[in-house]
């Protein structure tokens, strides 16, 4: 498959891998409940376990923000 294939592969994964977690335990009512669900979900994709974790970081390259940003954000607002 060509990049732009796998790349659509991997955001369609992602996005029924949330949609699959929101449907099982509910939709979360904080960020840190999200946080948790989102690391928690995962599919068995050909014998590896692939989280939502997991495809943000390795595979479309985003980051969850580390909770002493989150912190810094919520108390030094500019």
């Amino acid at each position: 498959m060509r990049h732009g294939e796998k790349l659509s592969f991997w955001i369609n994964v992602h996005n029924a891998l949330v949609m699959h977690a929101f449907l099982v335990h509910g939709i979360p009512r904080s960020n840190l409940k999200r946080t948790s669900l989102l690391l928690k979900a995962a599919y068995n994709i050909g014998g590896n376990t692939v989280s939502v974790n997991r495809i943000q970081n390795s595979i479309l390259r985003c980051q969850l923000p580390r909770p002493g940003q989150w912190l810094q954000s919520l108390f030094f607002t500019k």
